[in-house]
């Protein structure tokens, strides 16, 4: 009885109000706005955080840092000072703005916040790995490369290479009695430096064979250290990049 009387009080001081005009109606159409403007903001700040994260794949993939771990501690030592530590730390803040504006969905904010986050975390993830594993990043970095595209130029030309010192990228692109030579990402070619002790470190590498290295790059010669065979198919080289087009364009 007390409860009915209490939601009749309610019900009388919300109508009374809004007869003085102090809430006022808003249609349908408003928020069917709202919610359209709620979704596509959240679906666009969704798709850039994936494209942040895909990108980042990307790097690590192209600098090579994505390969640390094959040279055990002293590479995952290398790896953790390498990160694109401010686009992680952007994807992170963007992934907690999701979050937030999810909220406001109704059947998001009924769940656990943890959940619900965990879930976007996920997701972004996943997609990321999946987009920076494809050719979408590298083909945006070779146009970048060859002419000058506004802003996203730039932005592939600072962060899809960051310097990591001593470790280089690259694929044998020459490899006989005189010498072994590496081209780069970015067409780039060095001399590695003393041929019998790379042959001792892997017998294994061969001339097109992918590598990662670690040593010290003396102008167009490098004296090697350490070298691993990099055990993927990868389109971040021009040479093997015209290969491929090439034997793309001649297939029946």
């Amino acid at each position: 009885m007390v409860e009915d009387l209490n939601k009749n009080k309610i019900s009388d001081n919300v109508i009374s109000q809004i007869k003085s005009g102090a809430i006022k109606m808003k249609p349908r159409s408003y928020f069917m706005l709202r919610g359209f403007l709620l979704g596509g903001g959240i679906f666009l700040l969704f798709l850039f955080v994936v494209y942040l994260a895909s990108f980042i794949v990307f790097s690590l993939r192209i600098s090579g840092v994505w390969f640390l771990p094959l040279f055990g501690v002293l590479g995952a030592r290398i790896l953790l000072g390498s990160l694109p530590w401010v686009l992680i730390l952007l994807s992170v803040a963007l992934i907690i703005a999701i979050e937030i504006f999810a909220e406001r969905v109704p059947f998001i904010y009924k769940k656990p916040v943890i959940l619900s986050l965990v879930g976007v975390i996920l997701i972004v993830l996943i997609a990321g790995l999946l987009v920076g594993l494809t050719s979408f990043h590298p083909r945006i970095f070779y146009k970048s490369q060859e002419d000058n595209i506004p802003i996203i130029g730039s932005f592939y030309k600072r962060y899809s290479l960051p310097k990591i010192e001593n470790v280089y990228n690259g694929v044998i692109s020459k490899m006989d009695n005189e010498k072994i030579e590496v081209e780069t990402s970015t067409g780039h070619f060095f001399e590695l430096k003393d041929r019998v002790n790379l042959i001792e470190l892997n017998k294994n590498i061969k001339e097109g064979d992918y590598v990662i290295i670690v040593g010290d790059k003396e102008n167009n010669l490098l004296r090697v250290r350490m070298i691993r065979e990099i055990k993927e198919d990868l389109d971040f080289f021009p040479s093997k990049r015209k290969i491929k087009r090439i034997m793309e364009n001649i297939k029946p």
